[in-house]
Order: C-alpha cells, then sequence, then structure tokens
C-alpha cells in the first residue's frame, strides 16, 4: 500500500480497533500483559511455573508482541495471516497466537536452565512452522 494509506491503516489500528484507554500511559499494554500472564498460568502451568522459578516476567517476552501484532517477530506471511487475524477477531486472537507459539515452543523453553538463554530463542523473526 502507499505510504497514505499506511498511515491511515495504522490509525485505525491505533485508535479504533484497541481501547482508548490502551495508549494512555500503556494501561492497556500493562492489562493485557497481566491478562496473558493469568491465561499462561491456566492454559500451561508447567510453563508459567518455570517461568516463575528462573525469575523470568512472561510480558518481558510478549510486550513488544502485542504492541507490534507480531511484526518483525514472525515471518512476513506469518505476519500478514496475524495482522487479517487480529483485523478479523480482535485483540482475542493475539493472546491466542502468543499462546500457540509458546506452545510450540514449550519443550525448548522448559529445558533452559538460564534465564538469558530464553529471550535469544524468540530471535527476529522467529522461526514457527
Amino acid at each position: 500500500m502507499d505510504e497514505e494509506s499506511a498511515f491511515w491503516t495504522l490509525c485505525t489500528i491505533c485508535e479504533l480497533l484497541n481501547p482508548e484507554n490502551y495508549w494512555q500511559n500503556m494501561l492497556g499494554t500493562l492489562v493485557d500483559q497481566e491478562v496473558f500472564d493469568e491465561l499462561l498460568r491456566v492454559e500451561m502451568p508447567s510453563l508459567s511455573s518455570h517461568f516463575d522459578s528462573l525469575g523470568l516476567p512472561v510480558g518481558m517476552l510478549t510486550q513488544s508482541w502485542f504492541l507490534c501484532l507480531f511484526i518483525g517477530h514472525v515471518r512476513m506471511q506469518l505476519s500478514l495471516q496475524v495482522l487479517d487475524s487480529y483485523f478479523f477477531y480482535g485483540m482475542k486472537y493475539l493472546f491466542a497466537f502468543a499462546l500457540a507459539v509458546f506452545r510450540h515452543m514449550e519443550p525448548t523453553l522448559l529445558q533452559q536452565t538460564d534465564v538469558s538463554q530464553i529471550p535469544p530463542l524468540f530471535g527476529k523473526p522467529m522461526r514457527l512452522p
């Protein structure tokens, strides 16, 4: 798309698709991280406990995913699919996709004993099937 269309698409994402207070003091992003942390505890308790034992807040890994809608974190074709699904389903899709990423990476993540080994596993772009 051309520059102007890209600008108005970004405006739509920021102003219409996210709640009004999402960007104010980053409140929305903090709430999303708390919600996702709880979702991970319910859906993948062993991984959540493992992160807790390492002292790794999940938001350290996922905040940029949610802010950037996974753009730059996964291959371009997958980024476009994430955007399509986000436009159709809304924010709940980002939570589902992030859970799928963790489910895919769970065996590898559970083997890590050093917190510094985990962020590089989510290099740019992540290698997902």
